[in-house]
């Protein structure tokens, strides 16, 4: 079972601890991949460049979407 957590977003959160957090929930979900490829149901080295991928994409849309009103 893959559980995923982190303190829920409040009015303190920053932007730097919203990335943080959320790539910490995506890098959780990302090793779900991790363990297909060590059970060999998909090819070896997919996971590396899901994860990053992934990440890339988290900390340009937050950033780029960040509002401090």
């Amino acid at each position: 079972m893959f559980i995923a957590t982190t303190h829920s977003p409040d009015e303190s959160t920053t932007k730097e601890k919203a990335i943080e957090d959320f790539l910490s929930l995506l890098g959780r979900a990302c090793e779900y991949t991790k363990e297909l490829e060590d059970m060999g149901k998909i090819k070896k080295g997919a996971y590396m460049p899901l994860y990053e991928s992934v990440c890339d994409d988290a900390k340009k849309a937050i950033d780029e979407n960040w509002s401090d009103e």
